[in-house]
């Protein structure tokens, strides 16, 4: 496949004062394998991050699409940024 997968969606709900977001990518090592990246946190901050090695790309892709439905399912999703300037 040799392509990068980088996805960010959000869960925000003010009356709960939440806002925050989970960042999901693969990207290829210098070692020829594969890390699933996971990064999340409160929106504005650097958050906390996992890395996990595979062999190939298709494992870490079942990986990717198996957090993608876990977070999804717990109410994150795209996140439309409304400019006021325009």
């Amino acid at each position: 496949m040799n392509t990068r997968f980088d996805v960010c969606i959000y869960r925000i709900n003010s009356a709960q004062r939440m806002a925050r977001f989970y960042r999901i990518a693969i990207q290829p090592s210098l070692f020829g394998d594969f890390v699933l990246v996971r990064r999340w946190g409160r929106i504005g901050t650097h958050g906390r991050a996992h890395r996990q090695h595979y062999a190939s790309e298709r494992d870490a892709m079942i990986e990717f699409l198996a957090w993608l439905k876990r977070k999804r399912r717990r109410g994150y999703g795209p996140q439309i940024i409304q400019s006021s300037s325009l």
